[in-house]
């Protein structure tokens, strides 16, 4: 591929020869150092190729053996400089792009953003952009040490980051802290009670004297383990009850659900937007007629690559539905199905002791 690329920078010719001595023009040819690729011989002629800078010798090699050779094609960037030497507008677009694009590289393109679970990388974004991290920054205004403590400081539960400025990208590594468990200190004596009627299935005391069993039914307010444990000498002590209770409880829960329900439905006309982002800038593009709140909106954005390479534009598109209120009675098994998902979102637990 280099070797390739060589040799469309200094510009190669393909070459026809003819005449008796062929065999003696190509040894004398590789005597003198001349590179000759993509030989091959078709009836009594020569065909190959030949960096431009060596045809004069190679030419004088061929007379010398009584051989005539001509070119049929040229290639490489000498000949398409000749072609194009009269158009000046071609080289003012080129040095307009080149500066476009220095122009360009003092600025941040895309900002990356990793690490981060607890914290969401909108709160992330945000911070950053405070301390001049965002697409459309300037990068020599980026003081990445000083932008680390603000964004810690700023966000908190931060542990370690890192901002790296590589290129036109800036990447931002989050380290989130560890939450420590909480540490349970020594309360004082206490005995523990139901908190709801109930049936124990298994009792589990670590401290305490346990009153009930396995089997018994409880009321509220009935004492499940006593802080009062009996020593080897007959004393009494007091002690901080401990305890894991496992019984059966009931709890009533009433939700009420409206058989008669207003429903938003897509009448099936669509408005299509565009917009071009530019450094975090939007610029609105065709298509943008005007929509109310009867309409939902769905929305996608494609970054623009080259190679591989993310650019700092970006496509976003729009989707408009327009949508009517529609009046509906629900169904008996409807309604069944829908209680059922409120109940499945009641997430508390139902206790059935507490310390007194």
């Amino acid at each position: 591929m280099l070797l390739k690329f060589l040799r469309w920078i200094f510009g190669y010719v393909s070459f026809e020869a003819v005449g008796e001595c062929l065999e003696k023009l190509i040894n004398l040819s590789v005597k003198n150092s001349i590179g000759l690729w993509d030989l091959k011989k078709i009836n009594k002629n020569l065909y190959g190729k030949i960096i431009i800078t060596e045809y004069e010798d190679f030419k004088n090699i061929a007379e010398k053996c009584n051989c005539k050779v001509k070119i049929t094609k040229n290639f490489g960037f000498p000949f398409v400089k000749f072609r194009y030497r009269k158009r000046w507008g071609i080289l003012i677009g080129a040095g307009v792009f080149l500066f476009i694009l220095w122009l360009s590289s003092l600025y941040i393109w895309n900002v990356d953003i990793s690490g981060n679970n607890e914290i969401s990388t909108e709160q992330i974004f945000n911070s950053a952009k405070k301390c001049g991290i965002y697409p459309g920054g300037m990068k020599k205004n980026i003081d990445t040490s000083s932008a680390e403590h603000m964004i810690m400081s700023d966000l908190g539960n931060i542990a370690w980051m890192s901002v790296n400025i590589e290129g036109s990208y800036a990447n931002i590594i989050i380290k989130e802290k560890i939450s420590s468990p909480e540490i349970l200190s020594e309360s004082e004596p206490c005995n523990i009670v139901a908190l709801k009627d109930g049936q124990i299935e298994r009792l589990e005391t670590y401290k305490g004297t346990p009153m009930v069993s396995a089997g018994d039914v409880v009321t509220k307010g009935q004492l499940l383990v006593s802080g009062v444990v009996e020593g080897p000498d007959f004393t009494s002590i007091l002690v901080d009850a401990d305890c894991n209770v496992f019984a059966k409880t009931k709890r009533s829960i009433n939700k009420r659900i409206k058989l008669n329900v207003v429903k938003a439905e897509d009448t099936g006309k669509i408005v299509k937007k565009y917009r071009l982002k530019i450094f975090g800038q939007d610029i609105p593009l065709w298509s943008w007629k005007k929509v109310d709140d009867t309409y939902r909106c769905e929305n996608s954005s494609n970054v623009i690559s080259f190679f591989g390479l993310k650019t700092p534009l970006s496509i976003c598109y729009e989707k408009w539905y327009e949508q009517e209120c529609v009046e509906k009675l629900m169904t008996s098994e409807e309604a069944k199905k829908k209680i059922m998902e409120e109940f499945n979102k009641i997430k508390d637990e139902v206790k059935i002791l507490k310390k007194k």
